[in-house]
């Protein structure tokens, strides 16, 4: 589809602001390639998996201080998003591995809450988990669509904060990938939630449900 498209890789911001390689296209040309995206994801994709978080909000409740939650609000969206995922593809004789974009500054965390998730013995959750690692998004075609869905679903929910336009190209993609996407958004209720009720809660998978 790159090739055909004559690009190297997909970058979603540089694709939604016309630079990099796609600074000669026009809105025209960019529906298109997010039309023919769609429709391999469509294809090849299981399920979309998508956490969102106000990090003003989050630091509001959780300082940088606080004993009660040491994920930092990237690691907390990790963790709700593979509790999410396992739950959505759990079956018994199968794992999921994670791979995500190397160079991060919170793959780190995200590192240590899956080792630990992947640590509690006698659970369905962390006999579903198999490996975790990094790699360079240039040449993992799949943390290029990870990331076409999570700067999607990002511009999308600072429209719905703000009242601004939603962007094209999300509209374009639930349209086309609304019924393999399923995307959280841990409000002010839900942190609240976790907060009063202590750290123990926000490490299980029970804690998410009813919840979020």
């Amino acid at each position: 589809m790159l090739r055909r498209h004559n690009v190297t890789y997909l970058h979603t911001r540089k694709l939604a602001q016309f630079s990099g390689e796609f600074k000669d296209w026009n809105a025209e040309k960019r529906r298109g390639f997010v039309d023919d995206f769609a429709k391999n994801l469509n294809v090849a994709g299981i399920i979309g998996v998508g956490a969102t978080i106000n990090s003003k909000i989050f630091r509001e409740i959780f300082p940088k201080n606080t004993k009660i939650m040491k994920d930092s609000a990237f690691g907390l969206c990790f963790r709700v998003a593979v509790l999410k995922m396992c739950e959505r593809l759990y079956h018994p004789n199968s794992q999921i591995s994670f791979v995500l974009e190397d160079g991060h500054k919170n793959s780190g965390d995200a590192f240590r809450i899956f080792s630990k998730l992947k640590s509690i013995k006698n659970d369905l959750l962390s006999q579903s988990l198999g490996g975790f690692a990094v790699a360079p998004k240039k040449q993992f075609g799949a943390l290029q669509a990870a990331d076409f869905l999570a700067y999607n679903i990002y511009k999308n929910m600072s429209s719905v904060r703000t009242g601004a336009q939603v962007h094209e190209s999300f509209g374009q993609l639930m349209q086309q990938c609304g019924a393999i996407l399923s995307i959280t958004e841990l409000d002010r209720g839900v942190l609240e939630g976790w907060r009063d009720r202590g750290a123990d809660l926000i490490a299980s998978r029970p804690a998410l449900k009813g919840v979020v």
